[in-house]
């Protein structure tokens, strides 16, 4: 039997046919389809886009788990900017009903002034008229052909209550002086920001603060 002789060439080298090391190959030659897409949804969490943010970075990721690929920024976009809305969403709201809140208060005390505004007008107008203040609910509107009160327009005593529900279109109204000879009056309106009518008074005629008054009939 004759031994043949080991040459370079009768050498097998053995085949790598594992088709990990094929796919790691072809891998380090493809890039990553949700890399950049994991990087800006990333940065969006610190820049006040965390919406945006966790939308980009959750595509990112599945982009990239598609592929094949571990886009760990973009898992860490996603957590990140999922955190941040768990944080500024209930802070952004509670911001936004106090802001709505405030810009009610003051519109609706704006509308009530300018209601106060229009009984004064009323009682001047029904004084030049009559030669006296108001001292009766009816003189405001009967009683005043020159001048009446707009519609839906209530002149209120002191028995009743003044409150943030008919605040808008309600006036309390008291007179100084005798009846049917009043010389002056107070003008209360209510207040939403304060939520009451300390602060919210009209005097008219001889009336000032330290003036007695009387609950028009």
């Amino acid at each position: 039997m004759k031994i043949q002789p080991v040459t370079k060439n009768t050498v097998q080298k053995p085949q790598q046919n594992n088709e990990q090391t094929k796919q790691e190959q072809n891998m380090k030659s493809v890039d990553d389809p949700g890399r950049t897409l994991g990087i800006v949804g990333f940065v969006f969490a610190f820049v006040g886009l965390s919406i945006f943010g966790v939308i980009l970075s959750a595509v990112g990721y599945h982009k990239s788990k598609v592929a094949g690929f571990k886009n760990g920024l973009a898992l860490a976009g996603i957590w990140i900017n999922a955190i941040f809305l768990l944080l500024i969403i209930p802070i952004l709201a509670m911001i936004t009903i106090v802001s709505y809140t405030g810009i009610t208060a003051k519109a609706n005390t704006s509308y009530a002034e300018s209601t106060a505004f229009s009984v004064q007008t009323t009682a001047e107008v029904y004084q030049v008229d009559k030669g006296h203040y108001p001292d009766e609910i009816s003189d405001f509107v009967s009683g005043n052909i020159l001048s009446p009160l707009p519609s839906g327009v209530t002149i209120l005593n002191r028995s009743q209550e003044l409150n943030g529900l008919n605040g808008r279109t309600s006036i309390l109204y008291q007179y100084t002086g005798e009846f049917g000879n009043a010389t002056g009056g107070r003008i209360e309106y209510w207040d939403f920001t304060t939520s009451d009518i300390s602060n919210k008074v009209i005097y008219i005629g001889d009336a000032t603060q330290y003036s007695q008054f009387k609950d028009i009939q």
